[in-house]
């Protein structure tokens, strides 16, 4: 191992030696947190673990909490720099990785993923509306489909449903062991053995019509709050 250091020091300037050993120090509370996190809700395989990981920095990513930090490490890098001591790095990298290991202990599983296709009653898929996530009345319905994406370290789920006045739950689709609460407030069922997807299909029968700037349907995560999916019907 000294070898190794002497062979560096030699090739490297000590700037990038820092760099390397910050980038070190980076990977190994990283891989602790992933070991630790894996410990407390245990993951299946090393595709569900990809899954996970990749879900969790798509929704964390755009949070204040990673901006914030991101903006403060930059800073301090450019005006203090790496290489202080082991202490000054690692109290900097807790900068950025503490609110990350609380965000994916908070919100996760990740596993669970809900996406938005529209319909229209002939059957056809609004390609438009679908990249704009809206959907427009048909018939004084509106046709959502939701597919839906479980992890196989998830055997139970519930997912909040928001309505928006002026709008009724009119039907769903029936799919084997996931239904509508009874107050068609949430969505939950058991889910299928493995990672698997269904979609389900839900149809909002227009009573007194939405109004702009209330007329959003959102999708959460019944545990842990965090917004799935939100789908804004046009008046």
């Amino acid at each position: 191992m000294a070898t190794v250091a002497r062979c560096l020091n030699e090739i490297l300037n000590p700037q990038t030696i820092e760099v390397l050993e910050v980038i070190f120090i980076y990977l190994i509370l990283v891989g602790a947190a992933v070991g630790i996190l894996l410990i407390v809700e245990p993951i299946s395989n090393f595709k569900e673990l990809r899954y996970e990981l990749t879900e969790f920095v798509h929704y964390y990513k755009n949070t204040a909490w990673w901006w914030l930090t991101t903006f403060l490490i930059s800073v301090i890098s450019l005006t203090i720099g790496a290489g202080q001591s082991v202490f000054v790095d690692l109290t900097l990298l807790s900068l950025f990785t503490a609110p990350a290991i609380a965000y994916y202990h908070q919100n996760s599983p990740f596993s669970i993923k809900v996406e938005y296709r529209a319909r229209t009653s002939n059957g056809r898929t609004a390609i438009g509306e679908e990249i704009e996530n809206i959907a427009t009345l048909d018939n004084d319905q509106y046709i959502l489909e939701f597919p839906i994406t479980t992890g196989s370290n998830i055997d139970e789920f519930e997912i909040d449903l928001a309505v928006p006045d002026g709008v009724e739950v009119w039907n769903y689709s029936a799919i084997t062991g996931v239904d509508l609460s009874d107050n068609k407030t949430s969505i939950e069922g058991h889910a299928p053995a493995g990672r698997d997807s269904f979609v389900f299909e839900l149809i909002l029968k227009k009573t007194a019509g939405v109004k702009q700037g209330a007329n959003l349907v959102v999708l959460s995560d019944s545990s842990s709050g965090r917004e799935l999916v939100s789908v804004r019907l046009m008046p």
